[in-house]
C-alpha cells in the first residue's frame, strides 16, 4: 500500500519534535511516482520547509525537468539535482543524504550526482510536510507515496540499496522517522522508529 495525493491540498503533516531538527548529518528518502506530467510547480516529496515557520531542508521534484533534488538552506537555498529526469507512472526511490559536507541525491539506490556543502542547515519551527510544503499549500502533485523515512546520520550508498530491498524495522541506529504507510485506513500513519513521529493525513487516500 501507500498512499495517494490529488496534486492539490493533499498532503500528510508529522510533527515538529527535536528529532528531526537534524544539524549535522541527514539522510531522507522515500518511493516515489507521480501521475500528471503538469506540476503546478516543484513538487515535494517530503521536507521541513515554510516560507513563514523557516526553511530547512526539502527533497523534491522539479517541475520542468521532472528531476528530483535535496535543497538546503543556510542564509541561501544550496541544492543537489540528480542528472536524471522521471518518468511519469513509473516508481522510484529517491534518496538524499548529506555527510556534513557533501549533498548527494540517488535513484533507486545509485548515486545521481553530489555537491559540496558544509553549512549548517537553518532550523525551522515548521512541521515536517510529505507531499507538499509551506503548510501544505504549496508544492503539491498528483502522485504516490511510500516508506518515506529520515535518519540522523548520512547513509552509504550499500546501506540505501539495502533498505530499498528490506525496508528498515525500526530499531535501526540513526533512524529518527519510518512511515511504511502499511495502515490501509484511517487518517493516521504511525511512526515505526519508536521515536513517536506519527503523522496525519489530509486528504491523500490509501492506494493498493
Amino acid at each position: 500500500t501507500g498512499l495517494q495525493f490529488d496534486g492539490i491540498d493533499d498532503y500528510v503533516e508529522l510533527n515538529n519534535t527535536s528529532s528531526v531538527n537534524l544539524q549535522s548529518t541527514l539522510s531522507v528518502g522515500a518511493w516515489y511516482k507521480y501521475s500528471n506530467l503538469n506540476f503546478l510547480a516543484d513538487a515535494s516529496i517530503i521536507g521541513k520547509w515554510d516560507n513563514s515557520l523557516g526553511k530547512s531542508w526539502a527533497l523534491c521534484v522539479q517541475e520542468t525537468t521532472k528531476k528530483p533534488y535535496f535543497v538546503f538552506r543556510d542564509n541561501s537555498n544550496h541544492y543537489c539535482f540528480a542528472n536524471t529526469s522521471l518518468n511519469e507512472n513509473q516508481w522510484y526511490f529517491i534518496s538524499s543524504v548529506w555527510d556534513g559536507n557533501n549533498l548527494k541525491i540517488f535513484i533507486d539506490g545509485l548515486e545521481s550526482n553530489n555537491v559540496q556543502f558544509s553549512g549548517t542547515p537553518e532550523t525551522s519551527s515548521s512541521n515536517v510536510f510529505i507531499g507538499s510544503n509551506n503548510q501544505g499549500s504549496l508544492a503539491n502533485t498528483s502522485s504516490e507515496i511510500d516508506e518515506p523515512q529520515i535518519w540522523n546520520k548520512a547513509l552509504t550508498q550499500s546501506e540505501i540499496q539495502s533498505y530499498m530491498s528490506s525496508p528498515p524495522t525500526g530499531n535501526e541506529n540513526g533512524l529518527v522517522g519510518y512511515w511504511d504507510f502499511n495502515e490501509g485506513s484511517g487518517n493516521t500513519v504511525n511512526d515505526l522508529s519508536g521515536n513517536g513521529n506519527n503523522g496525519t493525513i489530509n486528504g491523500a487516500t490509501w492506494s493498493t
